[in-house]
């Protein structure tokens, strides 16, 4: 096997291993930003060539920040919840104007939502401030780098496409590298930002 195959297949067995540490961290839910910012630490090091060992570095950094991300993460989940109620009721009504007005509105609400939180957990353990300063930051940035941003947003539309098409197909990679993959691109594109 060459160099660049080795290489790789071991980013892709890493990948794999940090996939599986995000899903086991995110098992109470409200934990997943720590797990999404821990992640990008495991990959920074990656980046650097750092050797770590994988399991033990992540969980310094989940502990770190878990409790500093807590109070979004509930906010968050809150409102992704509110968002599906409320397009499940707007797919069920019979009111046509409803819907072309709301799901515009509500669809950019939450691409912006989402924007700033994949800005919000690459910075949150770089960044010695408030909490809400960290949010107007990640959300300026967001703006500012509105290019970068759809791009970010690329991967969970292609997943959510592919999952509408290939339901089954879609979990098995989501549940095997789908997060790892995820968080390796945008760690890219992030870092080209910071």
């Amino acid at each position: 096997i060459n160099k660049r195959m080795k290489k790789f297949l071991n980013l892709l067995g890493q990948l794999i291993f940090l996939n599986l540490l995000f899903i086991i961290s995110s098992i109470p839910v409200i934990t997943f930003g720590a797990g999404i910012s821990s992640c990008y630490e495991v990959i920074k090091m990656w980046d650097k060539d750092i050797e770590i060992n994988i399991i033990t570095f992540y969980f310094q950094k989940f502990k770190r920040i878990v409790k500093k991300v807590l109070v979004l993460n509930i906010i968050m989940l809150i409102l992704g919840i509110l968002f599906i109620i409320i397009f499940i009721f707007l797919w069920n009504q019979e009111i046509i104007l409803a819907k072309i007005i709301l799901f515009p509105f509500l669809s950019s609400f939450l691409i912006i939502l989402m924007t700033m939180s994949y800005y919000y957990y690459y910075v949150i353990d770089k960044i010695e401030e408030k909490n809400l300063d960290i949010i107007k930051y990640s959300f300026f940035k967001s703006l500012i780098n509105i290019k970068k941003s759809f791009i970010i947003l690329l991967y969970p539309i292609l997943i959510i496409i592919l999952f509408i098409l290939y339901n089954i197909y879609i979990w098995e990679f989501i549940i095997v590298i789908g997060f790892g993959v995820g968080f390796y691109i945008n760690f890219k594109i992030l870092r080209s930002i910071y």
